[in-house]
């Protein structure tokens, strides 16, 4: 038997676990654009080789994306990972290594003379539309030669080929029925739906809230200790409301869908309170400025009307002089005013 050759990919994507929200959004949008993507979420496995995993990444990639911040230039790991691309292209004439910085940073020695994207102090929207932007010019000038796509079942010559939206699996033991035809001998069957918005579904700006508010979640349950739990949260989500696309989540319920989001997201925070109360009370103040700048008030505002709302015995001048019940119902109030 021949070995396995692993599939060529457009984009290794490297970087620590410090980062590893920015990544994760990174690799989603990065997908969602068309590209395909290999990094260590999801990719390297429960008990594989991280060092083989690492190699596999940078010699079967095209490109590698350094997610770069100021952990990331501390790593012990990371520079093997970047070094592996430059070394590919030490002159830059192909596009291969691309920094991607989401923190402020300062490039040292031989990076400080790559091409870099910044992303640092930029909300979602902003840094993906960047990125995708950035990513395509660098596709025009330095292409990314495409791939042949060939189909796990194969399609007789003399008829045409079904429509992925049409395809239906039944399984009798290694064997596929396809859409109700004849058996087709194979191991295994893969079958890819595409779905296209339409109208009748959320707003490309509230699909992005939705994700936001996972990574939220998310984020808080790493403060929590309870390692990454992203794909947690959105097959929860997916399951609740009848998914296999967050994007597929109709208009009509999009403000059920943002409203379980937070509601899930305030039963979060309650945990993390009991086991890193400073972490609780930042996401507080976090939700707080973000909720009431959205409201359109300036940041000072929000010291009287604390003092009003919680009928303070005197004036405050920041959130950190509440107590955790204050600073919680403040938070509950605010967040839900419209």
């Amino acid at each position: 038997m021949s070995p396995r050759l692993n599939p060529r990919r457009d984009f290794f994507v490297s970087y620590t676990k410090a980062d590893h929200l920015w990544a994760k959004g990174i690799g989603d949008w990065l997908e969602e654009a068309g590209y395909s993507v290999f990094m260590q979420d999801p990719d390297f496995h429960a008990g594989s080789n991280f060092v083989l995993k690492m190699q596999e990444g940078t010699s079967t990639c095209d490109r590698t994306i350094a997610v770069v911040s100021p952990p990331y230039l501390e790593s012990d790991f990371t520079p093997s990972e970047w070094a592996a691309a430059f070394a590919k292209d030490p002159k830059g004439e192909k596009g291969t290594l691309v920094l991607v910085i989401v923190r402020a940073t300062d490039l040292p020695g031989l990076l400080g003379q790559i091409r870099y994207i910044n992303l640092a102090d930029m909300n979602a929207d902003a840094a993906r539309a960047k990125l995708l932007s950035e990513l395509q010019s660098l596709r025009t000038d330095h292409p990314i030669p495409k791939r042949v796509r060939r189909s796990k079942v194969p399609v007789s010559q003399t008829e045409s080929p079904v429509p992925p939206v049409s395809i239906k699996i039944g399984r009798t033991g290694n064997n596929a029925t396809i859409a109700g035809r004849d058996v087709i001998k194979t191991d295994r069957v893969t079958v890819h739906h595409t779905f296209t918005p339409g109208p009748q579904h959320i707003t490309e700006r509230q699909a992005h809230q939705i994700q936001e508010l996972i990574r939220d979640l998310a984020g808080i349950d790493e403060k929590a200790g309870k390692g990454n739990t992203f794909p947690k949260w959105q097959t929860r989500f997916k399951r609740k409301f009848d998914l296999e696309t967050y994007r597929a989540l109709l208009a009509e319920q999009a403000g059920t869908g943002l409203s379980t989001l937070r509601q899930w997201k305030a039963i979060a925070r309650r945990s993390l309170r009991r086991k890193d109360n400073p972490s609780w009370r930042n996401e507080l103040y976090t939700a707080i400025y973000a909720a009431w700048h959205g409201l359109g008030h300036q940041k000072e505002a929000i010291y009287p009307f604390a003092y009003d709302y919680l009928a303070l015995k005197k004036p405050i001048t920041s959130l950190k002089e509440l107590k955790d019940s204050g600073l919680e119902k403040l938070c509950r109030h605010v967040t839900n005013m419209k």
